[in-house]
């Protein structure tokens, strides 16, 4: 039995004996999922606060921990999106991300998150399959400040082989009613229709798009990454695009989400995509 009293959260008992990988990693996600709901008054103090809790899952997953999410659970980590943002705050550190966490870890916001690839414990509903035997070669590398290899981030990359596809973003889906008006929409340039809805970790990107001198609307290209999906029409995706003129280095934006009610091309629309050697900072 680990006992940890974490800001409260109603798994600060945890009988590891007898569960599977799968059980605790899914106590792993119900504590990130609570605790972003809390604010802390040093934003650089969310990977440290966690770095004992942490430090216990490591020892009994036996697993490569990297700023949050579990080398073997690559893409259920990854999953997280903004529930609901909170409203007067600067949802994502500006300048260096890796100053705090990485773009790809929940830590870099400040925004309550749930793990869209993941149903809750004890639920009964269907969730999304993921497709973690696609990511080859993982490669974890992150420097943390001091002797805490589970503390503050100075510096953290992912690298794998994964497969890739390239759309971009643009405004429209708030304009049609379908959903919030924090959402943009991915599209294909050689397709009709929506791919799928983009819910951005920054508000401020929605910002970025608008009509231009011509009356067009801005368009910016983006990179998926496909995390799971549920049938042929529905699936989840990461959202990044790249860092530098060298594309295969990349930050994530957001996730991709796409539902059979409102998106037509469905998780087909990756069966062309490339398979290629990326970098997530």
């Amino acid at each position: 039995m680990y006992e940890r009293n974490f800001f409260g959260l109603s798994v600060s008992k945890i009988s590891f004996d007898g569960l599977s990988k799968s059980s605790m990693l899914g106590y792993w996600y119900d504590i990130i999922r609570t605790y972003s709901k809390y604010s802390l008054s040093v934003s650089t103090d969310k990977l440290p606060a966690l770095s004992g809790i942490a430090r216990e899952f490591s020892k009994r997953l036996q697993d490569t921990y990297c700023a949050g999410i579990w080398s073997s659970d690559i893409h259920n980590g990854l999953s997280w999106v903004i529930k609901k943002r909170r409203v007067g705050q600067i949802q994502r550190q500006g300048g260096n991300t890796t100053s705090r966490a990485p773009s790809w870890s929940s830590a870099s916001i400040d925004d309550p998150v749930v793990f869209s690839t993941q149903k809750p414990r004890n639920s009964i509903q269907g969730h999304l399959q993921t497709l973690q035997r696609d990511v080859e070669n993982i490669e974890v590398l992150v420097q943390t400040q001091g002797l805490n290899d589970f503390g503050q981030i100075l510096s953290a990359s992912l690298t794998m082989t994964w497969c890739i596809k390239r759309g971009f973003l643009q405004k429209g889906l708030e304009e049609r009613g379908l959903i919030s008006r924090d959402v943009l929409e991915l599209r294909d340039p050689e397709l009709e229709g929506v791919i799928a809805g983009v819910f951005p970790d920054d508000s401020g990107l929605i910002g970025q798009f608008h009509e231009d001198a011509h009356g067009d609307l801005v368009k910016m290209d983006v990179w998926c990454l496909l995390l799971g999906y549920c049938d042929q029409r529905s699936f989840n995706s990461l959202a990044v695009v790249p860092t530098t003129l060298e594309r295969r280095r990349y930050r994530r934006v957001g996730i991709l989400q796409c539902w059979s009610l409102w998106c037509r091309a469905g998780v087909g629309w990756f069966n062309d995509c490339e398979r290629e050697v990326l970098q997530l900072i």
